[in-house]
């Protein structure tokens, strides 16, 4: 199915070329003879090179471009095989349809490099521009993003989602498009890894069979007819926190095959909205889960720090998406809390794991304020409340409600733990219902 779909990408490829570029075509007694064979290694990332002959000139041109096209579909399906054998990922989301719609939408303008005559055929050398506005606004941002790269790296990129959480295939050639600009040298000791399959339920599982040290996030939404708003954020996977100055923003008009790529790919990446009540900055209140490391089923104890008097919302961020509120719950009702140590050592916290993860890397998340302006989202019931992830559940509604209070410049605190739990099988746990 790759092999036609190829085809056709080339096919279409060389007629657009036909149609739009006008090709003088010499006697072929002006030509010279070709000499030695031209290198097609293009030392400019931009560039991509092609060779063919035919008949005709203008038929030379057409194929060599359609050479240009094959070699950047090699390329990049090489970079996939690859990323296969190092993935044993499950097989949820094939990204063959990446290596396509990359080559369809990299390719442009092609500007004759040489001619010359061999065994009676006109034979055309040509060089193509191998880059969307997408790619080059991409291109701008990559010095930021690069001098945000811890040393010694190793970078899962996961597949670009749009404003719902929903996987879609610009999302997936966004992802290509990032990879392609940080993995070249100059970019230190960093390494990058992005499956062939991706299964967007397991992203912390995936992080942890590839060694992944950090996360890029790349979300993406439509703000016009043709503009895109592109935020990328890369994100230590240890803790969801976003790493300092490694936020970026771009815009890009997109092609008119590139607005067909914003349908819905694949699965709702579930993370999305806790991944994002994990990256705000911390701030005024300390925070600390004990021990940080833990065996299933057995205590921990959670400790923060007030600055001032306020109202406490304490979240555990679930590894699946999920988010549960401990207060207003288990630990203490809607209440206000005055400044201090605020220690929960004798609730008997039991720390469990996942059902079927062998290793649980969950978050807690305090939020502060003078006011609980999450009370309409997060009811004060005392077994507490577990907030649904998705665009119809209610983790969005706070992500949006504690963006829009950190904006109006009213007072918040904010502060992020981490914490792994590793399961055991623990009967403590299967009799509470984990």
């Amino acid at each position: 199915m790759l092999r036609a779909l190829r085809v056709v990408t080339v096919a279409a490829l060389a007629g657009c070329a036909a149609a739009g570029r006008q090709v003088a075509t010499p006697d072929r007694a002006q030509l010279a003879a070709c000499a030695a064979p031209v290198s097609l290694t293009e030392a400019d990332p931009d560039f991509i090179l092609g060779q063919a002959s035919a008949p005709t000139e203008p038929a030379a041109f057409d194929r060599a471009r359609a050479d240009a096209v094959s070699r950047l579909t090699t390329h990049v399906t090489a970079r996939t095989t690859q990323s296969r054998r190092e993935s044993d990922t499950a097989a949820t989301m094939d990204a063959s349809s990446q290596v396509e719609s990359l080559a369809l939408r990299t390719i442009s303008a092609c500007d004759t490099l040489r001619r010359c005559e061999r065994d009676g055929q006109i034979e055309v050398t040509v060089r193509c521009d191998r880059r969307s506005e997408l790619d080059r606004e991409v291109a701008l941002q990559m010095p930021k993003l690069a001098a945000a790269l811890p040393k010694d790296a190793v970078v899962l990129i996961v597949p670009g989602f749009d404003e719902d959480g929903n996987i879609t295939a610009l999302g997936e050639h966004l992802a290509q498009v990032f990879l392609a600009r940080l993995d070249t040298p100059g970019h230190g000791n960093a390494r990058f890894a992005q499956p062939a399959h991706w299964q967007p339920a397991a992203l912390h599982d995936v992080a942890r069979q590839q060694k992944a040290s950090h996360l890029l996030r790349i979300k993406h939404r439509r703000s016009s007819a043709d503009l895109l708003d592109v935020d990328a954020v890369l994100l230590d996977a240890a803790t969801d926190q976003m790493v300092p100055g490694s936020n970026v923003m771009l815009h890009a008009h997109l092609q008119l095959d590139e607005l067909g790529q914003l349908a819905v790919r694949g699965a709702l990446l579930p993370q999305k909205d806790a991944m994002e009540l994990a990256a705000g900055d911390k701030r005024g209140v300390e925070l600390e889960v004990t021990p940080a490391v833990v065996a299933e089923g057995d205590t921990v104890s959670v400790r923060f720090r007030l600055h001032d008097d306020a109202y406490v919302l304490l979240l555990d961020l679930y590894e699946d998406g999920q988010v549960a509120a401990m207060t207003p719950g288990p630990l203490a009702p809607q209440q206000k809390f005055i400044h201090g140590i605020w220690y929960f050592g004798e609730q008997k916290l039991l720390a469990c794991a996942l059902p079927g993860h062998a290793v649980t890397r969950e978050n807690l998340k305090l939020i502060a304020a003078p006011v609980p302006f999450w009370a309409p989202i997060v009811p004060f019931v005392e077994e507490g409340v577990v907030l649904k992830p998705g665009p119809h559940g209610k983790i969005a509604e706070l992500v949006l409600a504690t963006e829009k209070w950190r904006g109006s410049g009213q007072a918040i605190a904010e502060a992020t733990a981490a914490y792994v739990v590793h399961s055991t099988g623990s009967e403590k746990c299967r009799s509470v219902g984990q």
